[in-house]
């Protein structure tokens, strides 16, 4: 059987990726103002980031229309008999409701199940770990089950954290209150955040200097140092402190593959720039 996977924009795959496993992408909509850009297609990070220092409006995101995962997945069929469409948590997006309502027509017009869409729990490269498990997977000759069987490994195997360098944009995009905001300004703390379905606080780190050994340090306590694991160390504008971690890691882990990729558009819009995140599991 021949089987096809689908995400959204917010997994952040590079190009390099896609292409490699022929994982078919649906942008998500990145609005300033009364401009609507499709994201990574007509937006790339660097050019958002020059708009986003530049501009007093603040970026937006919306999610694809159902017709567009409907496109996208009628042009999948025509290659593939199986489909699974993994996308960015539903506590951080309304993406997966197109992608199911497109998936439910599909499915009834058929007469049978040959899209399945699954809930990743993550976003950006944690959100692309889950697909990648699943790319793995096809191309070593797996079938459905055993597929859908590395995508809930992986769901629940992946861990994201990240530390940007200021809550405003989650604040203003209503991802925190005012409150920690506010305090992470005042006593200039860097806060440590993790993605389980939402965002969740995991610690203050005190300054910039404290950033990156905050990381490690996290990242140790959840996998023992030696394991063997997948890692993928992504930024917005923190290209020094990325390779920083990335050397640490290394030194640290076995690494089975270690990716580095950039913080899109629709997330840079809710985490602004000067953003370090680390996305791993184990192998």
């Amino acid at each position: 059987m021949r089987i096809g996977l689908v995400t959204d924009s917010l997994s952040d795959l590079t190009k390099e990726l896609y292409e490699r496993y022929s994982i078919r992408m649906v942008p998500l909509n990145i609005l300033f103002g009364d401009e609507n850009y499709k994201d990574v297609v007509d937006l790339s990070p660097m050019k958002f980031y020059e708009m986003q220092a530049e501009s007093d409006v603040l970026p937006r995101t919306n999610q694809p229309i159902p017709l567009d995962f409907e496109n996208a997945y009628k042009k999948m069929l025509s290659d593939y008999d199986y489909i699974f469409s993994l996308h960015v948590s539903n506590e951080l997006s309304g993406t997966i409701q197109s992608a199911e309502m497109a998936a439910r027509q599909i499915n009834e017009d058929v007469s049978k199940k040959v899209i399945e869409v699954i809930d990743t729990n993550q976003v950006c490269f944690g959100q692309a770990m889950v697909v990648l498990a699943a790319a793995r997977a096809i191309e070593a000759g797996a079938g459905v089950d055993k597929v859908r069987q590395e995508i809930n490994k992986a769901i629940s195997g992946v861990n994201t954290i990240f530390v940007p360098d200021s809550l405003e944009y989650l604040r203003k995009n209503g991802r925190i209150g005012a409150a920690s905001a506010l305090l992470g300004g005042i006593l200039n703390i860097k806060p440590m955040l993790e993605i389980k379905g939402k965002v969740v606080p995991v610690e203050k780190l005190r300054g910039s200097k404290n950033v990156i050994p905050g990381m490690l340090n996290t990242m140790k306590s959840r996998t023992a140092p030696g394991s063997k694991v997948y890692v993928c160390v992504y930024d917005a504008l923190m290209q020094d402190k990325a390779d920083e971690l990335e050397r640490l890691i290394k030194e640290e882990y076995n690494v089975v593959e270690m990716f580095r990729a950039t913080v899109g558009p629709a997330v840079g819009c809710h985490c602004g720039p000067h953003t370090v995140a680390v996305s791993w599991h184990k192998a």
